[in-house]
């Protein structure tokens, strides 16, 4: 008899389209095809914690049942190794399954799973900040005028909740018209061809990616071929919201806005923020700081998709 692959469900009970019925269901389909170990972390360290352990222990695959920020936090555990990534959506947004072809329904997620898929490689993208740690970003990371969009928005959970892709665009426009509209550049974007003063720098590992429900955001009009995309703009006054906003929905380049900047299958980009700005890396936020650099990590982290 084939000793049957392990795995490690690892299900955050506060997303919010999670059930403890799902769960159960979830469970049960898993437990048909796998030997499973289902974890409750209760901190996004536990949860680093609980899928690094897996892959110390040669577990075939470690499974996030929650949104974006179970999906990273799991990713920064198993990058690197032989262990891979399963998703069960059940968060607001869900930005790396829906890019990945994921079903939306939990229970047909599950069903991809249990059907064996082949895991397949993809890239990440590497940040390390000012003290030397470094966080793996799955889809998109951010500095400045974004990351702050994604600090306001998790300041009111309930809403983000209730509300979805709304929120971000709520949060966005009072963001800017509180904080930005009238900022001078404060950060400096170096790549290898030059240097970009911004207020915001956006990078792009997968494509599209969005906070907006079913509204795509891109940096290109094509995927990176490797590496990441980057674009940025050095103010964000109110008059080119419109051009902004179209580039972003279009896919077209941001050198066409004024003020903006793009470059394209980048392996590695130099953000120095003064004073110090906010960084997201998947819609989590990991604080201030003045200097932050971002490589391409080809291959970085297997998934079943």
């Amino acid at each position: 008899m084939l000793e049957r692959r392990r795995l490690v469900l690892i299900a955050n009970p506060a997303a919010s389209q999670f059930t403890g019925g799902t769960h159960r269901e979830v469970l049960a389909r898993l437990r048909a095809e796998f030997e499973v170990d289902a974890q409750w972390p209760e901190t996004a360290e536990a949860v680093i914690e609980v899928a690094t352990k897996a892959t110390n222990d040669h577990v075939d695959v470690v499974v996030a049942m929650g949104g974006d920020g179970v999906v990273n936090k799991v990713v920064n555990g198993i990058a690197g190794s032989a262990t891979a990534l399963g998703i069960i959506p059940v968060g607001t947004t869900n930005v790396l399954a829906a890019i990945m072809g994921i079903d939306p329904d939990p229970i047909k997620a599950t069903a991809q799973i249990v059907s064996h898929p082949i895991s397949k490689p993809i890239n990440l993208a590497k940040i390390t900040l000012d003290d030397g740690d470094s966080v793996y970003a799955t889809f998109a990371a951010g500095v400045g005028f974004d990351a702050e969009v994604v600090r306001r928005a998790e300041q009111t959970p309930n809403k983000k909740l209730f509300m979805g892709g709304f929120h971000y665009a709520k949060t966005s426009a009072n963001v800017l018209w509180s904080q930005f509209r009238h900022r001078l550049p404060t950060l400096r974007v170096t790549l290898d061809d030059g240097s970009h003063d911004a207020v915001v720098a956006m990078i792009e590992v997968h494509w599209p990616y969005t906070y907006f429900g079913r509204v795509p955001l891109s940096l290109a009009k094509d995927a990176p071929a490797h590496g990441f995309h980057v674009a940025g703009l050095d103010q964000l006054p109110i008059r080119r919201v419109p051009s902004i906003a179209w580039a972003a929905l279009r896919g077209s380049s941001w050198d066409g806005v004024r003020g903006g900047f793009q470059a394209l299958n980048k392996d590695s980009v130099l953000v120095e923020a003064d004073p110090p700005a906010y960084v997201q890396a998947d819609g989590d936020v990991l604080g201030l700081a003045s200097r932050i650099e971002i490589e391409s990590v080809p291959d970085g982290v297997l998934i079943l998709a």
